[in-house]
């Protein structure tokens, strides 16, 4: 086991914020009743310097990954969050027919199975064996060994040009990703583009999503913390954009400096994750709305709320309207948590709108 106080991505000090006692590593099930289990401290430490969210033990990667149990499943939420990044890629033009793409961290080859079509040549690498011979079925060829300088040499011998590298839910699953990002930079054409999703710090901590904060999950990324990451290693972080996926998920999209330009949602989200420090956060964590919603009437209440919203539940958004007191409304749009101030954002403003001309 790995533990260091310092930060893992700057060196800074770091100062702890959660400690959620002791834990034994997820997805590692125990064939009997009666068998022991070793548990391992949950701490989180935050970096003032580079705005880093990370554990401070971390368990040796063969503990974790050897024998993996967690498999992509074949749902529609997840090929409809594929198809979601194929075409924000391919509309902001990241992502052309021309590409070789490379996963890192590829599972069964789900992912990698979805992007085919819409590539040159797709390559996956992950180190447990029992998933990665899933992704042999599929038709994904992928080498079955942790990202290391060995692996990294073996695909420059492939002869391909890697355009576009995806590391989805994988970058913050071990305790050096300096290690895994120059295996990256190495591999990566000049022009090319990197990938990362994961879990958002500020969906996990504001939802109370504390089941999120795992051995695995060693870093837990913001906005400002991976533009701090990348620029550090002379790239831009041009582009991010949000899902409900695995209770609130973010993708960052960076590549070599002045590359690409930087668009306005890194900006705006940087703006926004400024407005809040730590203490605030967790402060915030403490309030339990539902206990309170009563109390707005007489004062009209209007409520919007996403259908299939995993970072504020639908359940519990039903559950507030339920107990509060007219005057009420509820505007019910179809989709995830981000949508109505995305693609419903006219439904979204023209339902507030309207409620303000009403009640003003």
């Amino acid at each position: 086991m790995d533990i260091k106080k310092e930060c893992r991505l700057c060196n800074s000090s770091n100062r702890e914020i959660i400690d959620l006692g002791n834990s034994p590593p997820a997805n590692n099930f125990i064939s009997k009743i009666q068998t022991t289990v070793d548990s391992f401290p949950l701490i989180v430490d935050f970096c003032d310097q580079c705005s880093g969210f990370q554990l401070r033990h971390c368990l040796e990667k063969e503990q974790l990954y050897s024998h993996y149990t967690y498999l992509t499943p074949d749902t529609v939420s997840l090929n409809n969050h594929y198809e979601h990044i194929v075409n924000y890629l391919t509309t902001n033009k990241y992502l052309t027919k021309e590409m070789d793409c490379l996963e890192i961290g590829s599972n069964n080859g789900r992912f990698l199975k979805f992007l085919e079509p819409y590539v040159k040549s797709v390559l996956g690498v992950d180190p447990a064996e029992n998933v990665a011979s899933i992704a042999a079925r599929l038709g994904i060829e992928t080498i079955v060994d942790f990202f290391s300088k060995d692996v990294i040499h073996r695909i420059k011998n492939k002869d391909r040009k890697i355009q576009l590298i995806v590391a989805r839910h994988m970058f913050a699953h071990n305790p050096n990703p300096n290690e895994i990002f120059e295996g990256m930079n190495s591999l990566l054409d000049e022009k090319g583009v990197i990938l990362i999703e994961n879990q958002y710090v500020f969906d996990t901590l504001q939802t109370g999503a504390f089941d999120q904060i795992y051995h695995e999950h060693m870093f837990y990324y913001s906005v400002k913390n991976m533009q701090n990451y990348l620029n550090s290693n002379a790239y831009d972080l041009n582009d991010i954009f949000f899902s409900d996926i695995h209770g609130g998920s973010i993708a960052f999209i960076g590549s070599r400096r002045n590359q690409y330009p930087i668009s306005k949602n890194v900006k705006d989200q940087i703006k926004w994750e400024n407005k809040f420090t730590i203490r605030s956060i967790l402060f915030r964590l403490e309030y339990n709305a539902l206990a309170f919603v009563d109390l707005i009437s007489p004062k009209p209440l209007l409520m919007i709320v996403a259908k299939e919203d995993t970072i504020t539940p639908t359940e519990i958004c039903l559950r507030a309207y339920e107990k509060a007191l007219d005057p009420k409304e509820l505007l019910l749009i179809e989709g995830h948590h981000y949508r109505p101030y995305l693609d419903a954002f006219d439904e979204s403003s023209g339902g507030a709108r309207d409620w303000f001309l009403k009640h003003l």
